[in-house]
């Protein structure tokens, strides 16, 4: 017999380890971005709706209405940007939202360590088995998405 609300997840999200219970559901963002001209670093971050809220959709929403700027919001940087692109998943984007951010050399390194943190590293082949399953729709529904 399963009580609704006791059974808990099998995945941890990637940032605060947490694992929801049902049956609400972890979404999905896929970073990747070019690690040498014939290779690609790929990783997977499994993220609940309040860390979702907290530390990814500040960044995405920034870096959908300034395209030219350091996602890190830095003022001033050396001039040098460089493409991150994302691919996001969540119940109310079931078919998943392609985009990208740009990063300043200075803010690469704090910017692309949030990403992997606590992530899947799916570069290598074999790793990665097929797409995330839509997460529940009851937390997401009121969080603004790029």
């Amino acid at each position: 017999m399963v009580v609704y609300g006791s059974t808990r997840s099998k995945l941890a999200c990637s940032i605060c380890g947490d694992r929801p219970k049902w049956p609400v559901k972890l979404g999905n963002v896929y970073w990747r971005w070019s690690s040498s001209p014939d290779d690609w670093a790929k990783y997977k971050q499994r993220f609940c709706p309040a860390c979702f809220k907290a530390s990814i959709q500040p960044v995405l929403v920034w870096a959908g209405e300034h395209d030219d700027e350091c996602c890190h919001g830095a003022d001033e940087h050396n001039g040098t940007l460089v493409y991150t692109y994302f691919t996001l998943y969540t119940p109310k984007l079931k078919a998943g939202v392609n985009g990208s951010l740009l990063t300043c050399l200075e803010h690469l390194p704090q910017v692309r360590g949030a990403m992997t943190r606590g992530a899947e590293n799916i570069s290598a082949p074999g790793t990665g088995n097929g797409a995330p399953r839509a997460p529940s729709l009851d937390e997401w529904e009121d969080l603004e998405l790029p």
